[in-house]
């Protein structure tokens, strides 16, 4: 059972204020940071046992990096208005007290904002439950079949654009992605003074996420086009059939107007 917190969806919101509105680009600069801090420390530093602990680091605060993406992502999808009725909202086990609606009414809190609070992006697992309830599919299902657009360079003076999958540029991205979400918690919570982290999975890793969140970030916002988009052809096909019986009704009143005079 979900029980509203306005403390925590306040704060939520004052944290989101800080960063940008794009969730993606937010991510990249997260993503651009961590990478710059493990490198500088790779070239720069000699002590092996630094070296470990900037690595360890820098899949911790790339994991964190990844759930404010999908928090951030999940509150501004909704908040689009191209999911007002999704399975999701629906599946809630929800327990609202009668402050909590003021609260709810007082801070003008979104549904967006509501489900942003509510779940959590801790491992792959949640991300495909939480986002196949927003859109009513399956959610990993439908971004390996997603077609994106990238620039090839080429040895030309011009870069190349070509279509391709997430698969089709990473066939391990999910396997990687599992093992830096497994890791996290690993490090974190059990701090293993002898684990080794190689430097070939830390540059992975950051090719993986950002991989993922791009892909993440191009399917939802061209779904929520393609939706807009219908409800805006429902709207003005039902407007269209309001005027026309409206025509009709008024076309009938006045020839019932021109039989009785007669």
């Amino acid at each position: 059972m979900y029980h509203f917190n306005v403390e925590k969806v306040l704060l939520q919101r004052a944290l989101r204020k800080t960063r940008g509105k794009n969730a993606f680009e937010n991510f990249l600069s997260q993503l651009e940071l961590i990478e710059e801090l493990y490198v500088d420390v790779e070239q720069n530093i000699s002590s092996p046992r630094l070296v470990q602990q900037a690595r360890k680091q820098a899949i911790i605060s790339l994991v964190s990096a990844l759930e404010v993406f999908f928090k951030d992502t999940l509150k501004n999808t909704y908040d689009s208005g191209a999911f007002e009725d999704s399975q999701l909202l629906r599946n809630i086990p929800k327990h609202f007290f009668l402050n909590d609606i003021e609260n709810i009414i007082k801070h003008k809190v979104s549904v967006g904002e509501l489900l942003a609070s509510i779940f959590t992006f801790h491992s792959l697992r949640s991300i495909n439950k939480v986002f196949s309830g927003l859109i009513g599919m399956n959610f990993f299902n439908q971004i390996n079949r997603f077609e994106f657009e990238i620039e090839v360079e080429e040895e030309k003076k011009h870069d190349d654009i070509k279509k391709t999958t997430i698969l089709h540029e990473d066939y391990k991205v999910y396997q990687r992605m599992e093992e830096l979400y497994s890791l996290r918690p690993f490090i974190t919570h059990d701090q293993p003074e002898k684990s080794i982290i190689s430097e070939y999975q830390v540059q992975n890793f950051l090719g993986t996420a950002n991989l993922f969140a791009f892909v993440t970030d191009n399917y939802l916002k061209d779904l929520i086009q393609q939706n807009l988009k219908k409800q805006a052809e429902i709207q003005e096909a039902v407007q269209k059939e309001e005027e026309e019986f409206m025509k009709e009704e008024s076309n009938y009143h006045i020839k019932n107007k021109k039989n009785h005079k007669q």
